[in-house]
């Protein structure tokens, strides 16, 4: 079991982190508040969560309009401190919080109204991670990290992290910090999966250099990597592509599914779901920290608990990056060239 701790947290990360990004509304998008999980819904989900050891729990100044940090900050309320004591939580910043697109960003002004309101709706003194939740072009990177560093030195953030970030962005703000003695971002928390594994190429080699960790969300894609997809038009209304969908439409493509008939494939010969397998598959990158799931009912945390228990062998880890990458992971074996050969023929 990896145990993964990150300067000035000593509570090392779960296996898997709890996204809360369902509780009260879908997201950020104001027009799907309402749509979410309830507050009881919430609470049974966040119990399960710790139940199955779970111990990250990570949400944002804008999922749902602040109602997702309000639920959760209720479900804490409710807990001994032995059971807070062990939780690492993160918020973020950055996003619009309101319908005005100007009102979000990362100016000093902003990072400090908006973390104390986090603070106050979750009804504590400080967060264990204080991510940007995306960047923000207006605002130099500077004035960002000293906002930031200012956090840290008022106790309200043990650390901080960066979300939807490029390399780009990750080196220009390590330069910055280094050079102006700031604090740095200790987390990246960006999408990956069997679907979208840009982040494996230069950005996660720049964090393995620097000692960040690396906890990706939308593990899953969306669901797409369930199975639960058959084609490109098999989105029902209530779903998370028929919600929102334009989140996900690079990934809709005829050789993308192809490539998932190939995973359940996989999946049916080793007595396996194919969400595991993909929970897996991230699990056994070395230089992963911790994947963010957010399963919205009780019968999803299933396939959590299933990829916990799995033995997850390099056999079966070669025939899936032969389908879905280009390159090996893993030093090379007389399996993934083979896979890799003959899937080549055919995808």
């Amino acid at each position: 079991m990896k145990s993964t701790t990150i300067k000035n947290i000593e509570k090392p990360f779960s296996q898997f982190g709890f996204g809360c990004a369902n509780f009260g509304g879908i997201g950020s998008v104001r027009e799907l508040v309402g749509k979410g999980n309830s507050k009881e819904e919430a609470f049974d989900l966040l119990d399960r969560a710790y139940d199955l050891g779970i111990r990250f729990f990570d949400v944002a100044n804008t999922y749902a309009c602040g109602e997702a940090e309000k639920i959760l900050g209720q479900w804490l309320a409710q807990k001994s401190n032995n059971v807070r004591d062990q939780l690492i939580i993160s918020t973020k910043v950055g996003s619009p919080v309101t319908a005005d697109p100007n009102s979000g960003g990362l100016s000093a002004p902003h990072i400090e109204e908006q973390i104390q309101r986090s603070l106050d709706r979750l009804g504590i003194s400080h967060v264990d991670i204080y991510f940007i939740h995306i960047p923000d072009a207006k605002t130099p990177q500077k004035e960002t990290l000293e906002a930031l560093t200012k956090c840290i030195e008022e106790k309200k953030t043990k650390s901080i992290g960066a979300s939807n970030i490029t390399v780009d962005y990750l080196k220009e703000s390590w330069h910055i910090s280094q050079t102006h003695n700031l604090a740095n971002y200790q987390v990246v928390q960006n999408r990956c999966s069997l679907l979208h594994t840009t982040d494996l190429h230069e950005l996660m080699p720049f964090c393995i250099k620097h000692n960040i960790a690396y906890t990706p969300h939308s593990p899953l894609c969306g669901g797409l990597l369930t199975g639960k997809y058959k084609n490109l038009d098999d989105f029902g209304p209530n779903t998370r592509l028929g919600l929102r969908r334009q989140w996900y439409d690079e990934y809709l493509t005829a050789k993308n599914f192809e490539k998932l008939q190939a995973l359940q494939a996989i999946a049916r010969t080793t007595g396996h779901s194919m969400a595991a397998l993909a929970l897996s598959w991230l699990m056994s990158i070395e230089s992963m920290t911790t994947p963010i799931c957010g399963p919205k009912t009780l019968e999803q945390f299933e396939v959590v608990e299933e990829s916990l228990k799995l033995d997850f062998d390099q056999e079966i880890k070669d025939r899936i990056q032969a389908i879905f990458l280009k390159f090996s992971l893993d030093k090379p074996s007389v399996v993934s060239f083979t896979l890799q050969l003959l899937w080549s023929l055919f995808l």
